[in-house]
């Protein structure tokens, strides 16, 4: 990662700190969030990058490690509103053909 992509996921961070304040969340010890503020600070502060055998992939980079013999593609209700018939068909196509380079 780069550093402002560093940066910009402290950032992030941050804001969802903020937004987890704004619940009511009362039975929360109070150390709770000044405790994660010191996270912020230090990401923001130590933009560094920690190794881990954990990761998420997205479709494209996970089906650019490794050859399958079957790529399934489901679609849910979320892209049946798409509300554009053609932008939609573009889309897919569009998908379906980065598949087919990425899994000959």
């Amino acid at each position: 990662m780069t550093f402002l992509e560093l940066s910009l996921s402290g950032g992030v961070f941050v804001l969802a700190i903020a937004a987890f304040r704004g619940l009511p969340l009362r039975r929360l010890p109070k150390g709770t969030f000044v405790a994660l503020w010191w996270l912020a600070a230090a990401r923001l502060l130590l933009p560094v990058e920690l190794a881990s055998r954990f990761s998420v992939y997205t479709l494209l980079e996970a089906l650019s490690l490794k050859q399958y013999g079957k790529v399934y593609l489901s679609l849910g209700v979320n892209e049946l509103g798409y509300g554009d018939d053609k932008g939609f068909y573009r889309s897919y196509c569009s998908a379906i053909d980065e598949i087919r380079r990425l899994q000959p």
